[in-house]
């Protein structure tokens, strides 16, 4: 279990990449060194929730093929003790018609197949910190004004010695 807590702080936002391959957990490291959000990784579901009883984590991103708990089981696990947190899939392995159902129905916001297009890695994580930040922070929308300006009469004039629009 990797767990970096110098650029895990508790009030950023963590992500944690779940895949068995040593390999691929240092390289996404690497990739997202100076990323915005906290990068923790793991070998196996186990150890992913352990991390997730420690800690809250923004975004999950996990390998479908994992020893013991496969990634979807991890996924839909997380999706019932953790509902908040972005669940996206990091896979060479197609798992057919279940993904989209998944994603249509919400339980994973995207599939990022491997080899992985390092662009498209760092937007679909970049969307899913996003989608993270706005359902925790759903922006607050000012009241309905009537469609009459401030100072408008009754009548709605608005007066003054100006002529034209802005």
């Amino acid at each position: 279990m990797t767990i970096s807590a110098e650029k895990a702080s508790s009030e950023e936002i963590a992500v944690l990449f779940v895949d068995d391959e040593p390999d691929m957990r240092r390289a996404v490291k690497r990739f997202l060194a100076k990323s915005d959000f906290g990068v923790l990784t793991a070998g196996s579901a186990d150890e992913a929730l352990e991390i997730l009883r420690r800690r809250q984590i923004g975004v999950l991103v996990a390998d479908i093929k994992l020893p013991g708990m496969d990634g979807l089981s991890l996924l839909e696990k997380v999706r019932h003790l953790h509902p908040d947190t972005v669940r996206v899939v990091f896979s060479a392995d197609v798992p057919g018609g279940q993904l989209q159902e998944w994603i249509d129905r919400g339980r994973i916001f995207r599939f990022i197949s491997k080899p992985v297009d390092l662009p498209e890695f760092r937007r679909t994580l970049d969307g899913a910190v996003a989608h993270y930040l706005a359902r925790r922070h759903p922006p607050i929308h000012p009241a309905p004004s009537s469609g009459r300006a401030e100072n408008a009469s009754p009548t709605g004039e608005t007066g003054g010695d100006c002529a034209g629009t802005i």
